[in-house]
């Protein structure tokens, strides 16, 4: 226990480290994207720094076994180049045992990963599929900035707003442009939601309406009380992905579709398993190779794997292969090649070494 507890120890500083930068990695990558929308007034940017918090369980499906991989092949790694391995394996510690003992923070991963596919994933997704609604909901209107003019819509409207009054929710010397020749000025102007369709609609109050061109023909100038103007129908509803329907929804449903996706949350905590049958042998090196001589074709072995993986998981949902031929049929293969690479090779030295 005491050489398992140190081995676990090894590994798990480096698995924890490199999950993180490839978390971070990918977070930054798809936040990067959605602050450019925000930017445009496509959505709020301070509510997306939220949301992408609720697709770090999502993110760790795959870069979490990708970290525990890289750090076996960096702890095993280490171990080989200053003869600790070396040393550990003289005194009668056997290579099997050694798979045997990295399989111990595997099945804690495997378990934990479990039970962020089968629960905490969906629902942050749920509550991911929440924000999104509403900032889909949200107009230019919603996101105005005081004594900037924003392009709202996708027609080339313009709106202006001076001054914004928070506590009564109106906004103060408005201006509005829907097209080249029409213009309208308002001293006030709020939004009002219809109570019965849901769709919203800004008012402009004492104004005008300016039409044309001036000094030409039919160009008019139209004085109004209060002119309505609907800017957003009801507000969106929350998508259902298939990500984010519950595993417990998954369980009843009939449809292929979901049965392959909750394939997909049980088995995918299996990758830990493998992650272990192609690392531990690939750690193996000779100390004057350098300790990170192999992580590279790891890496480059479980990206093939990954892949394959993810298009058949996309071939079963899609009914091209029948759930029977599921992920598992992949998953038991590659296990049974690293299984067979890790063993074959020593039952042929021992058999020359009987003949």
């Amino acid at each position: 226990m005491i050489i398992a507890r140190y081995l676990t120890r090894q590994i798990i500083a480096p698995t924890l480290g490199i999950t993180a930068i490839i978390v971070a990695a990918t977070m930054s990558n798809w936040l990067k994207t959605w602050l450019d929308d925000a930017t445009g007034g496509q959505g709020a940017s301070g509510e997306l720094m939220v949301i992408i918090l609720y697709y770090i369980p999502m993110f760790l499906q795959e870069s979490l076994p990708v970290g525990f991989m890289m750090g076996i092949l960096i702890a095993y790694g280490r171990l080989y180049s200053e003869y600790e391995m070396t040393s550990l394996l003289a005194c009668g510690f056997r290579f099997r045992s050694l798979v045997g003992v990295t399989m111990i923070p595997a099945t804690v991963l495997a378990v934990l990963m479990l039970g962020n596919n089968l629960w905490l994933s969906p629902t942050c997704q749920q509550i991911a599929a929440k924000a999104w609604a509403r900032q889909e909901s949200l107009t230019a209107f919603d996101l105005l900035t005081v004594g900037r003019f924003m392009e709202i819509g996708n027609s080339g409207q313009v709106l202006y707003v001076a001054d914004l009054d928070n506590e009564s929710s109106s906004m103060q010397n408005v201006f509005m442009s829907t097209d080249q020749e029409t213009v309208f000025k308002a001293q006030e102007g709020e939004i009002r939601t219809d109570s019965d369709t849901g769709a919203r609609y800004l008012v402009l109050k004492d104004g005008t309406q300016q039409s044309g061109e001036p000094g030409e023909d039919g160009y008019s100038v139209t004085y109004f009380e209060e002119y309505g103007v609907k800017i957003a129908e009801k507000q969106s509803r929350p998508k259902t992905k298939r990500e984010s329907i519950p595993t417990s929804e998954l369980i009843q449903s009939d449809l292929q579709e979901h049965k392959a996706e909750l394939q997909w949350r049980l088995l995918t905590s299996l990758n830990f398993f493998i992650a272990v049958l192609l690392a531990v042998p690939l750690s193996r090196i000779n100390p004057r190779q350098g300790k990170f001589l192999k992580i590279f074709p790891a890496l480059m072995i479980y990206a093939l794997f990954n892949m394959a993986q993810f298009n058949w998981a996309r071939a079963v949902q899609k009914g091209d292969l029948p759930l029977e031929f599921g992920i598992f049929w992949l998953q038991g293969m590659v296990m049974l090649g690293c299984i067979l690479w890790m063993t074959v090779p020593n039952m042929i030295r021992k058999w020359r070494a009987v003949r």
